[in-house]
């Protein structure tokens, strides 16, 4: 089971640019993400909750940090596993 540990302020931008580094949010088309440079990030899982996986240069979303996403996840201090 991997428990996540959330921080205790709940950041409510709507922008790519607005999301910590390496942190995680929901992108337009629904998919469960997480930041890795001001203008890209990796997709985790699609938007019915499943694993979601793709490879090579595929598996980084290359963006402007403008884009418009659903919303930013509480900020995660640590994950257990």
């Amino acid at each position: 089971m991997i428990k996540f540990i959330e921080s205790e302020v709940e950041d409510q931008s709507k922008t790519l640019a607005d999301v910590p580094w390496r942190q995680f949010f929901v992108d337009a088309n629904g998919y469960f993400c997480q930041k890795r440079t001001d203008n890209s990030y990796i997709r985790i899982a699609d938007e019915w909750g499943r694993p979601y996986s793709t490879s090579g240069q595929d598996a980084e979303i290359i963006t402007h940090k403008t884009e418009v996403i659903r919303r930013i996840l509480p900020r995660i201090e640590k994950i257990e596993f």
